[in-house]
């Protein structure tokens, strides 16, 4: 894959912790261009970042510190569905509820994603000092069932930019970028 870039500088953006530990290694072998591993762990990160490159900017130390100051500024939270029952520390999450989490932070349970994205966005808005919010969902869950939290989240007094991205690529029904 690197070498279909023929370019000087190539920046990976990892999207898990397992994925880091392998373009870590690719770097190693790779010797034709430069090659820079962003400590990323998924899309909200890259997508966050990729609109304020400097692609004029030669300092590629200087992108590389404002790449990593743009994902450290983001909250992102995952939205999933548990297919069998599980205690998480002091919670118990059942079969087929969703719930999210950013990091090992639990964040809310419910027994539907739109309550489960709705909790999440009221909650974190609350506590985050964020005002863009992207919504990265799969294509099953649908563009109106998102424009619906976002209907929803205005209601309730969140004030923020939204976007909606489908992308089926996630690992998850859904991420939410708070930036």
């Amino acid at each position: 894959a690197f070498d279909l870039c023929e370019t000087e500088h190539i920046f990976v953006f990892p999207n898990s912790s397992d994925a880091i530990l392998s373009a870590m290694q690719a770097k190693k072998l790779y010797h034709k261009s430069k090659v820079t591993v962003i400590n990323s762990r998924g899309l909200a990160e890259c997508y966050a970042v990729l609109p304020t490159i400097d692609y004029e900017q030669t300092d590629i130390e200087q992108v590389t510190e404002d790449i990593t100051a743009i994902i450290n500024n983001l909250y992102v939270v995952s939205v999933a569905q548990r297919d069998r029952h599980i205690h998480y520390r002091d919670r118990d999450i059942s079969c087929d509820e969703y719930y999210s989490f950013s990091g090992k932070e639990l964040i809310t349970i419910s027994k539907s994603i739109e309550e489960t994205a709705l909790q999440t966005i009221v909650k974190v808005r609350t506590r985050q000092d964020k005002d863009i919010i992207t919504i990265f969902y799969k294509s099953h869950v649908g563009l109106e069932l998102v424009n619906s939290i976002i209907d929803s989240a205005e209601r309730q007094g969140v004030d923020a930019e939204f976007f909606c991205v489908c992308a089926d690529c996630l690992p998850c029904e859904m991420t939410i970028s708070f930036e």
